[in-house]
């Protein structure tokens, strides 16, 4: 008992530490982002693809928001699975909304296990003119200046090979299971990842965007060279810092609204994301000894409630909120809500459950697919 006493009394001082330094980060984070893009006098052209499946009732609002950039020189590239793929509807109104604009839609997707890359593959058959690609997912809803600012810092030095873009989750009202994963968006994700480009070089990336030179992607091997992979933002993101390149996270934060989902469909998304986490970046697993209210708690049973530790559990508690705060409001934006704060170590105690699962097994399953999570960093679809 002593021993696990001594260890909580370790994990939530280094819960603490964290939250600090997350805190500073978040803050250095905002003032890069408070400052203007600059970019080149001639802007290069841009391509926007956007690989899509299915339909929801924002999905013409996001889309929408990529036709009111503050940007000269765009096209845009659609992909559907089939013809009679409900977002085909939704691309026809965009036509009809922006007549001037350059849209191509293709259909279909080449072979892969990763439908998304497959789709992306069939897209770029044909590539289009431009030199510059942005790749986003079709839940994205960004700010006129995304593109200014996603361009400038790729074009800001030929050794930067990849721009990828921080998001913000945003729930809808009276469901509980998107609120607590628009919170781990808000609250874990964020800061773990502006923390970690602070101390380390970015060797991953985000499908909320993915900005990179055609000449730089046919360098590294193209899509073809993660069409199975289960992370393949992140396995293309080390391919262009393994030959070299630098990815730089974006002073641009996307927003990507959260599906109404239940309890249990919360449960499985959080944990199919943590069991890919920990096969494409294991250094994800520091999580579990960084959650300050999980430890918290664990050291006042551990102490029988003992007086100094209420007290202890009480300041982790204050600077984990202290940090939630900061990032909603500094960072992200946000307003800060009494319910957030609430709920945040409630989600805290939630994902440590979560990431304890997910130490075990390598079968996750996606849009009705069952699929095991190789070694090898691909992904194996399995029978019914």
């Amino acid at each position: 008992m002593t021993v696990f006493r001594d260890l909580c009394w370790s994990l939530a001082g280094a819960s603490v530490l964290f939250y600090i330094l997350a805190i500073i980060a978040g803050l250095r984070f905002g003032r890069r982002a408070a400052r203007p893009a600059r970019l080149p006098d001639k802007a290069p052209e841009v391509a926007l693809l956007k690989p899509l499946h299915g339909t929801d009732p924002a999905l013409v609002q996001n889309l929408e928001s990529f036709f009111r950039l503050n940007y000269p020189h765009k096209e845009y590239v659609f992909g559907v699975t089939t013809v009679d793929d409900p977002a085909v509807a939704a691309v026809e109104e965009l036509r009809r909304r922006h007549p001037e604009a350059q849209i191509t839609q293709t259909v279909g997707d080449e072979p892969s296990t990763n439908r998304k890359v497959g789709k992306l593959l069939r897209m770029l058959r044909r590539p289009p003119s431009s030199e510059i690609l942005v790749i986003s997912d079709a839940d994205v809803l960004v700010k006129e200046d995304y593109l200014q600012r996603v361009v400038a810092e790729l074009c800001s030095s030929p050794r930067v090979g990849m721009v990828t873009c921080l998001y913000r989750g945003v729930a809808p009202r009276r469901s509980l299971g998107a609120k607590l994963e628009a919170l781990y968006i808000n609250t874990d994700f964020t800061p773990t990842a502006i923390f970690s480009y602070y101390i380390e070089p970015m060797r991953h990336a985000f499908a909320s965007t993915i900005a990179i030179r055609q000449s730089t992607l046919e360098e590294v091997g193209g899509l073809t060279s993660v069409k199975n992979a289960f992370g393949d933002d992140f396995a293309l993101a080390r391919r262009v810092a393994g030959a070299g390149y630098q990815i730089v996270l974006s002073s641009s934060i996307v927003t990507m609204a959260t599906d109404r989902i239940s309890l249990a469909e919360f449960w499985g998304r959080q944990m199919r994301w943590a069991r890919v986490d920990r096969k494409i970046r294991p250094v994800s697993l520091a999580r579990i000894g960084i959650n300050g209210p999980f430890w918290a708690l664990a050291l006042m049973i551990a102490c029988s409630f003992s007086a100094p530790s209420v007290a202890s559990a009480a300041l982790v508690l204050g600077i984990r909120l202290a940090m939630t705060a900061i990032t909603l409001r500094t960072v992200l934006g946000l307003p800060v809500r009494i319910a957030d704060l609430v709920l945040t170590p409630v989600k805290d105690l939630v994902m440590q459950a979560v990431w304890l699962g997910s130490l075990f097994g390598n079968k996750v399953e996606w849009r009705g697919r069952k699929l095991r999570l190789l070694r090898t960093g691909e992904m194996k679809e399995l029978g019914p």
